[in-house]
């Protein structure tokens, strides 16, 4: 079993760490908030494409946040993960502006 990060230990999280977080520390700055954006997407058992669709975003854009390489603005982080976690909770998504 991998190993996650210290900052991840004791969290819930329902998937192994993917092979583009590395374990041993030398990760991008953010790689910690797209994991946990991939695993809430993952634990809804959303695609990319669906949750980048009801948020006015391209699908590679997204892609780009869960790997760490794009950095989303405050409001667009809390724009996904408001979508997300709603969804997490069993709850309806927040209706979302373009």
């Amino acid at each position: 079993m991998t190993r996650l990060p210290s900052e991840l230990q004791g969290l819930e999280f329902p998937l192994q760490r993917p092979a583009w977080l590395p374990a041993d520390g030398a990760r991008k700055p953010g790689a910690l908030l797209g994991f946990y954006i991939f695993s809430l997407r993952k634990q809804c058992h959303l695609t990319q494409e669906t949750v980048a669709n009801d948020l006015y975003i391209s699908q590679s854009y997204l892609r780009k946040i869960e790997h760490g390489e794009a950095n989303p603005s405050v409001n667009m982080t809390a724009k996904i993960l408001n979508y997300l976690e709603a969804c997490a909770r069993g709850e309806q998504p927040p209706e979302i502006d373009e």
